[in-house]
């Protein structure tokens, strides 16, 4: 995830994903809630669509900030073909 992609989150998105960056460990979303003074149908619904952007994921009740989160990128047209047999 970069810095760029971050700010472009909505303000409660933001926060939710600032607080899993810097958590010791995966909170629950309850920890969540309590720690950013949220609700936690407020939090679910947030994390709910950052998991479906690919920025958090949720195991076993914990959450974690997928940090490695890139936009897809595609290679210029021909590079493959360009580079023969490398």
């Amino acid at each position: 995830m970069n810095m760029a992609a971050l700010l472009e989150l909505p303000a409660e998105q933001r926060k939710i994903v600032r607080h899993l960056l810097r958590a010791d460990s995966p909170p629950t979303v309850e920890e969540t809630a309590a720690a950013l003074e949220m609700t936690v149908e407020d939090v679910n619904v947030e994390v709910g669509r950052l998991t479906l952007i690919g920025l958090v994921e949720k195991a076993d009740g914990r959450l974690r900030a997928i940090a490695g989160w890139r936009s897809s990128r595609l290679p210029p047209g021909g590079v493959w073909s360009s580079l023969g047999g490398l």
